[in-house]
């Protein structure tokens, strides 16, 4: 009886890949179903890490790195039974079956968790809004996950690469900036150009261009700018088209999604760009 079980035991659990199987009688081909994932997106500005994390019944851990991670792009592992054994148990502790299937309440553009758990051929999925504390068992586990997965030395940069990143950021920001200099001029001329398209293009990509400085540090958009910028900028957001034609300036607010929305539509583009009100046309 105490073999029948060990044996057992040996079925549910796949032996550590480092351990030879007998050469007299091989193991049977590792179980390649799904137990477990874990994908967390990034939120509505594009904060926060994106990856994917699989498991696997026989040990195996399959993350794909997306955006805001130490590493973009696929990595492997191999849990052991052990591990195995603690990720069961982690989901066994937060009642996963008797969990909500959504979870989605509190300030919007936050990041998304996403988890599922497979036993005895169920599988249960749990989308998760992160503003959303209702259920700490939850947090708490998707927390678990990564632990147990190992996956930290992956979504998180190390001190040095993120030197590195911040470094290369600063000099493609230095490089758009020298880029937006040469081209501010032209677009300032062609807001006097007759044709309405022109010169609304020409105010979208002038305004696009705040946050950005001259070579003394000073801000390339200001209040002369802005007056500047206002006649065409009118037109733009009276236009029954407005919403393609803010399209150009590479993204609008991602909450404002209908085309043709009018006041709503005006109103994004004035924070987008803190417009003064009177600019607005609204």
């Amino acid at each position: 009886m105490r073999a029948m079980a060990l044996l057992l035991a040996f079925h549910l659990l796949a032996p550590d890949a480092t351990t030879p199987a007998p050469s007299a009688a091989p193991s049977p081909p590792a179980d390649p179903r799904l137990i477990a994932t874990l994908t967390r997106r990034a939120g509505g500005w594009g904060q926060g890490p994106a990856y994917e994390v699989r498991i696997s019944a026989d040990g195996t851990v399959q993350y794909e790195g997306q955006k805001n991670v130490g590493v973009i792009g696929a990595r492997t592992k191999k849990l052991t039974p052990g591990q195995l054994e603690q990720l069961v148990s982690a989901f066994d502790e937060a009642g996963y079956f008797s969990l909500e299937d959504k979870y989605e309440s509190g300030p919007s553009d936050n990041a998304w968790t996403i988890t599922s758990f497979t036993r005895g051929g169920r599988t249960k999925t749990v989308e998760h809004y992160m503003s959303d504390d209702s259920a700490p068992a939850l947090r708490n586990l998707e927390g678990r996950i990564d632990a147990i997965a190992g996956t930290h030395e992956w979504v998180y940069l190390s001190p040095a690469e993120e030197k590195r990143r911040e470094q290369a950021k600063a000099a493609k920001f230095r490089a758009e900036e020298k880029a937006v200099r040469a081209r501010l001029p032209v677009l300032q001329t062609q807001l006097a150009d007759p044709s309405r398209e022109v010169r609304v293009r020409a105010a979208v990509g002038i305004l696009s261009t705040r946050g950005y400085s001259d070579a003394a540090g000073k801000q390339l958009i200001g209040p002369a700018e802005l007056a500047q910028v206002a006649p065409a900028a009118a037109e733009a957001l009276a236009s029954p088209d407005a919403d393609v034609i803010l399209s150009h300036r590479g993204g609008r607010h991602p909450s404002r999604r209908a085309p043709n929305s009018g006041i709503e539509n005006r109103a994004t583009y004035a924070i987008a760009y803190r417009i003064p009100p009177a600019f607005s046309n609204s």
